[in-house]
């Protein structure tokens, strides 16, 4: 997975906000080289549980990547906050994913 996702020319990102329905239907029509579902700054602490619901349904319900989007990724929460582990576990088994961005860090972690 690394090795073909490093590959991928990246001309055109773009985040969509895991907390808004319409919004994640609506990507499913884009042409993009990458869209990105973003967990972290998009989405209000309060709504975090439910963005997280939200994209966990929406990239199971797809059986295929969409045709004009080259790469499906998700932006999780930082390691340092208190989400980061529930992203990663309601997301880390989906097939459709290709890549994870960990947000900014201020310590290495081993």
């Amino acid at each position: 997975m690394a090795a073909r996702s490093a590959s991928i020319i990246r001309r055109s990102l773009l985040y969509v906000p895991g907390s808004s329905q319409k919004m994640l239907t609506k990507s499913l029509g884009l042409h993009s080289d990458n869209v990105t579902y973003d967990l972290e700054d998009s989405v209000t602490p309060s709504l975090k549980d439910t963005a997280r619901n939200q994209l966990k349904e929406h990239i199971s319900g797809l059986s295929a990547r969409p045709s004009g989007i080259s790469e499906l990724a998700v932006r999780i929460n930082a390691v340092s906050t208190p989400f980061a582990l529930s992203d990663l576990t309601a997301l880390a088994l989906s097939a459709m994913l290709m890549l994870s961005w960990f947000p900014r860090s201020t310590q290495l972690l081993i």
